[in-house]
């Protein structure tokens, strides 16, 4: 049961409440309102300078991740360029298509074959590998020793080697060549590539006229230049990642 003393109490504290005097019962409203009016205001402020810092924190970073984008496109595409001018070189696939010995094999080789990687190799200032691998063993090859070291940290050079040398590699088996479309491209790392931080674009060599192989192309960069398999970008404001994936063309 409650107690009288108990009751007795509330009454008198209610009294208290009522007879409050009027001043503070008109400016008690006035306080409400103003921490209301300050609780609303400041809640919208902060709610918007979030939202604005996110979208500021995303406006730069898809400027970063465009211009990362732009950047290994412009290589990559450099380097496919060059992957086109050896494919569509017609001087070159006549030259290939006969397996004349002796006069004539040397002739191709210093006339027609070399000068083309030559001419090549000078058409982008970046370090790049450029092989080729003939079914033509009529010609002599041409390749370097490298004892592990990585050639493209400090030049640009062309090998010429037999295709045979890698038709029994599991790499070269699982990329299928006579099965691919002419002019489908693969980006690889094949070899020593990832040992010496490079990459690989291989595509097959047509005979275009005819419509036959004969042989492949390699063309090996840097892959911190050419080549980024994916980046990460930190949000200071959310303490997420960003992941530019890689596209299709990588496997």
């Amino acid at each position: 049961m409650v107690s009288v003393r108990a009751i007795t109490g509330d009454i008198c504290n209610m009294r208290r409440i009522l007879n409050m005097p009027f001043g503070y019962k008109l400016i008690l409203p006035y306080v409400l309102c103003l921490l209301l009016a300050v609780g609303t205001v400041g809640g919208f402020a902060y709610t918007n300078s979030v939202n604005s810092l996110k979208e500021k924190t995303r406006e730069n970073i898809q400027g970063t991740l465009q211009q990362m984008r732009d950047n290994i496109r412009y290589h990559t595409d450099n380097i496919e360029r060059i992957s086109n001018m050896l494919y569509y070189n017609y001087s070159l696939q006549n030259a290939l298509r006969r397996y004349d010995q002796g006069w004539y094999s040397y002739e191709t080789m210093t006339k027609t074959l070399m000068p083309a990687l030559e001419n090549l190799l000078n058409y982008t200032g970046s370090n790049i590998g450029l092989s080729v691998y003939l079914q033509n063993d009529s010609l002599s090859e041409v390749f370097y020793y490298d004892n592990g070291q990585n050639p493209l940290l400090s030049t640009k050079r062309y090998e010429i080697f037999h295709l045979k040398r890698i038709e029994a590699e599991a790499w070269y088996r699982e990329l299928r060549l006579s099965e691919t479309m002419a002019g489908q491209r693969f980006w690889r790392q094949i070899l020593r590539d990832e040992a010496n931080g490079n990459i690989s674009l291989l595509e097959r060599m047509d005979d275009v006229q005819r419509g036959k192989s004969i042989g492949m192309i390699r063309i090996r960069c840097r892959s911190a230049i050419c080549w980024t398999p994916w980046i990460t970008v930190k949000l200071a404001a959310t303490a997420h990642c960003v992941w530019l994936m890689e596209p299709a063309g990588w496997s």
